[in-house]
C-alpha cells in the first residue's frame, strides 16, 4: 500500500527567499502582498511589471510563485523552468518546479530537475531535502534517512531534515526512540508552526501508521534556518 508521504517538510524555500529591493519597487510591493495572503493583488502588479520590462526575472519569478499558491502548476512550472534558463546558477527556480513534480508524484521528473539543482548548489540542505523525498518514494525509506543524515552531519541545524528524519524513522523505519531524538532536535529549533504541532504530539503517541496521518499540502514550506546569503537573484 503506498504511504502518505504529505506530512514530511517538501522544500523549504520559502522562509530563505525573502529578498527585497527598493520599498517601492512594485517587485517588493508584490511580495509584501505576498506575505499577506493577497495573491490577486500581487498578481495584477507583477503582471504589470512583466508588461512593462518584460525581462524582469523577479517578477517573473514572483508570478509564477503566485501561480503555484494558487494550484496554476502548468503555469508556475512554465515561469519557474524560464527563471531557470536565465538565471543559470541558482538552484531555485528548479526546487520549485521540482515541488510541483512532487506533488503530482511525479518522482522521476523531480529527480531530474533537483539534480540539475544540485550541480547549481551541491552543498544545498533543501535540495539534498527534496531529494531525500523523492529517495523515499523511489529507492526507500534507508536511502532517504541516508541522505538526511548526510545533511544535519554538514549543516547539523537544519530543521526541515531533522523534522523529516523523525517521521522516517518513526513511521518507515519502525525506531520510535530514533525518530522522537530528532523530533527534539526539530522543536530546539522550531516552536511555533503546523510541524511543530507534529512533532510534540510525536513525542507523546505510540508509534502510528503513516497512512492515518492527515495529508498536508506538499508545497514549499517557510521557516529555511540554514540561509544562503550567497549574491543570487533577488525574488520572494
Amino acid at each position: 500500500m503506498k504511504k502518505n508521504i504529505y506530512h514530511l517538510l517538501n522544500l523549504t524555500i520559502l522562509g530563505g527567499m525573502l529578498l527585497t529591493g527598493c520599498g517601492r519597487d512594485p517587485v517588493s510591493v508584490a511580495i509584501r502582498a505576498i506575505e499577506q495572503g493577497q495573491l490577486q493583488n500581487a498578481e495584477q502588479i507583477l503582471t504589470h511589471a512583466l508588461q512593462d520590462d518584460p525581462a524582469n526575472i523577479n517578477a517573473l519569478m514572483n508570478l509564477s510563485i503566485v501561480y503555484f499558491k494558487n494550484g496554476r502548476h502548468d503555469d508556475a512550472m512554465a515561469g519557474f523552468l524560464q527563471v531557470a534558463e536565465q538565471a543559470s546558477q541558482d538552484p531555485r527556480p528548479l526546487e520549485y518546479a521540482a515541488s510541483i513534480q512532487i506533488e503530482n508524484n511525479r518522482w522521476a521528473e523531480a529527480a531530474a530537475l533537483l539534480d540539475e539543482a544540485l550541480r547549481r548548489s551541491p552543498r544545498s540542505p533543501s535540495v539534498q531535502t527534496a531529494m531525500a523525498i523523492v529517495d523515499l518514494n523511489t529507492t526507500g525509506a534507508t536511502a532517504a534517512r541516508d541522505r538526511l543524515l548526510k545533511i544535519i552531519a554538514d549543516t547539523p541545524a537544519y530543521a526541515p531534515a531533522l523534522f523529516n528524519l523523525g517521521v522516517i524513522n518513526r513511521d518507515w523505519l519502525k525506531n520510535q526512540s530514533e525518530g522522537k531524538k530528532y523530533f527534539q532536535r526539530y522543536l530546539a529549533l522550531e516552536k511555533n508552526n503546523p510541524h511543530s504541532v507534529i512533532a510534540r504530539v510525536a513525542l507523546t503517541e505510540k508509534m502510528r501508521n503513516p497512512s492515518t496521518l492527515p495529508p498536508s499540502s506538499g508545497k514549499p514550506q517557510s521557516g529555511n534556518t540554514a540561509r544562503d546569503n550567497r549574491n543570487r537573484v533577488k525574488y520572494f
